[in-house]
């Protein structure tokens, strides 16, 4: 595989595979942690953009179209065996467009699950006004908290990195409201203190054709309190598609 796409568990006959897609500015190895709470069975990779992690050297790309091409071309022939995408954030939009090219090509995924992001039906375009780079190091300290950020080196990576990532969703965003629906099942996953609204959450049920359900897990945007539980969640549902969701999610599920 390219650099695009880092295996953190690779087993040689896989059940399952699952691609994971971060939030904006982030990488791979958010992911790595996954691997014990997945089945051995289960593949696990992660994306690792240009401008993040081992490719800091390259310049982020801001255009979702070679985004999407870069990873549609790193999974090669294993687009077209069991394959799950999970977008976190700005990841999940990249998902979703990953998702479209992949059905097109008569290898849709099994599943689409997403996290901390309203549909693009609901989303709204980055106001002209609104200064990139400011918001987009806002974002970085959110992640980081500002001390890291006094390493300007650092601060100028990651703020180029997220400012790529929030170009990739704004074009993505706009594209895709009204876009025909996926045959996919969604599982769409929201922070009981994120304070996106449910509704605009709920309107990824727009998105398929198929199922729809969505969780609240404790903690806020990024998840961080809840994010083993999250990895819990989706074996869970790669495994046990038709079972009853674990005890203890706040879930609503419904059938599109």
């Amino acid at each position: 595989m390219p650099r695009s796409i880092v295996r953190w568990n690779d087993p040689d006959a896989p059940r399952a595979r699952l691609l994971c897609i971060a939030h904006a500015g982030a990488g791979a190895a958010r992911f790595r942690a996954w691997a014990p709470a997945l089945s051995a069975d289960v593949a696990l990779w992660a994306v690792r953009l240009a401008g993040r992690e081992s490719r800091a050297a390259e310049p982020p790309e801001r255009d979702l179209d070679a985004v999407v091409a870069e990873l549609t071309s790193g999974l090669g022939d294993d687009a077209r065996e069991p394959l799950a995408l999970f977008g976190h954030c700005s990841g999940a939009y990249v998902a979703l467009a990953l998702a479209h090219v992949l059905t097109d090509a008569d290898a849709p995924p099994q599943q689409l699950f997403i996290a901390g992001q309203v549909a693009p039906e609901a989303a709204e375009p980055v106001a002209e006004e609104v200064d990139v780079a400011v918001e987009a190091r806002a974002l970085a300290e959110q992640q980081l908290g500002p001390a890291p950020l006094d390493d300007e080196d650092l601060a100028a990576m990651l703020v180029a990195a997220i400012e790529a990532d929030l170009a990739l969703v704004d074009d993505f965003a706009a594209r895709m409201q009204g876009a025909p629906p996926l045959p996919v099942p969604i599982t769409a996953v929201v922070g009981a203190q994120d304070p996106l609204p449910r509704e605009q959450i709920a309107a990824w049920q727009l998105c398929t054709t198929a199922s729809f359900t969505l969780y609240e897990l404790p903690g806020e945007h990024l998840l961080d309190e809840s994010w083993e539980q999250l990895a819990h969640l989706i074996g869970h549902t790669l495994k046990h598609a038709a079972s009853p969701p674990n005890e203890g999610l706040l879930n609503h599920s419904t059938a599109s």
